[in-house]
């Protein structure tokens, strides 16, 4: 074998190596970013929120909890304006698809039934399940 073709056969091996490190690369690259990762002043921020609405629940003085009806919402009587109000990220016209969603089915039997309005995936539901209710 010449020189030449010895050092042709050197860099194809080096490319082919080298694109072999670019998709190992780009693949856990992929997995980090659909991984649920909370960066840490995120985490921060939900803890003081979380801390903040258990503190918000605590009972009136003739022993209901007022503050649990004020922050959550019942999807199967609510408007679209009380629906924009309380759930997060949802504006109009996902509010308009909630109650058309609703009329259709007669009502929601569980949260997760949200999943089947349009424009409502699994991060939006996970985002305003904890300010849903069924019944009064």
């Amino acid at each position: 074998m010449k020189k030449e073709e010895k050092n042709l056969l050197i860099t194809g091996f080096i490319c082919a190596l080298g694109c072999l490190f670019i998709a190992i690369y780009n693949s856990a690259q992929a997995a980090f970013l659909n991984a649920d990762v909370i960066p840490s002043s995120e985490y921060k921020a939900a803890v003081s929120v979380s801390d903040s609405m258990s503190s918000m629940q605590e009972k009136s003085d003739d022993g209901s909890s007022s503050a649990a009806a004020q922050t959550t919402v019942n999807i199967n009587t609510a408007s679209a304006e009380e629906l924009c109000e309380v759930l997060p990220g949802i504006g109009e016209v996902k509010a308009k698809s909630i109650i058309e969603y609703r009329e259709a089915a007669g009502g929601f039997d569980s949260v997760d039934e949200l999943l089947n309005v349009k424009g409502i995936g699994e991060k939006t539901l996970e985002k305003i399940r904890p300010y849903c209710r069924l019944k009064d």
